[in-house]
Order: structure tokens, then C-alpha cells, then sequence
């Protein structure tokens, strides 16, 4: 498999299988890498979630794989990188509005 820039992680309802996808499958397999929960191994909803957190968690590594890391933006402009920490930090650790604060 070619490396894919877009990873596209399907999860089948419970009484589905891989089957279901078949032809989105068949459709978009040149486009983008493609990977189906197998939910039949987990015995919980919430065993089935790991899953797709894991399955989505390996992509997220993978993805910056294909780039030379001296060509990777952040390391070529660490401005850019405190910057993008910094609003990451913000939306994920929002702070208490006061009063007067604007919405």
C-alpha cells in the first residue's frame, strides 16, 4: 500500500461486517488508506471504542511518517509550533469567563 496523506477509519453496526463497505471500499481503496473495526472481538460498545481510538491513534502516528522531518512545518518554523501548542493548550484547557467578558 502507497502511503495516504487520508486515513479512513469504518466501524460496521454491530449486526454488519466488513461486507457492508464493500463498494465504498472498492471505490476509494486507490485514495486513501482504509481500515474496518472488527467489532466481533469485543465483548463491550465500549471495548469496540478503544478500538477506534487505537485504530485512529496508529494513523495519527503514521501520518507524519511520509515527510522528511526537516521538511515537516513545525520543525522548519518553531514560531509556528509554540504557536499552534498554544491554542491547542487554550481549546483543550479553556478559562473561566469573568464577568464583562465578551462571548
Amino acid at each position: 500500500m502507497t502511503a495516504h496523506s487520508t486515513r479512513l477509519v469504518l466501524v460496521p453496526g454491530l449486526a454488519c461486517t466488513e461486507d457492508l463497505f464493500a463498494d465504498q471500499i472498492t471505490t476509494l481503496r486507490g485514495d486513501l488508506a482504509i481500515s474496518v473495526v472488527d467489532h466481533t472481538r469485543h465483548d463491550t460498545v465500549s471495548g469496540i471504542a478503544r478500538a477506534v481510538l487505537r485504530l485512529a491513534a496508529e494513523a495519527g502516528r503514521k501520518g507524519g511518517q511520509s515527510v522528511n522531518p526537516t521538511k515537516r512545518s513545525f520543525s522548519r518554523n518553531h514560531a509556528l509550533a509554540s504557536e499552534a501548542g498554544r491554542k491547542g493548550g487554550h481549546a483543550s484547557h479553556p478559562r473561566p469567563k469573568k464577568a464583562g467578558d465578551q462571548e
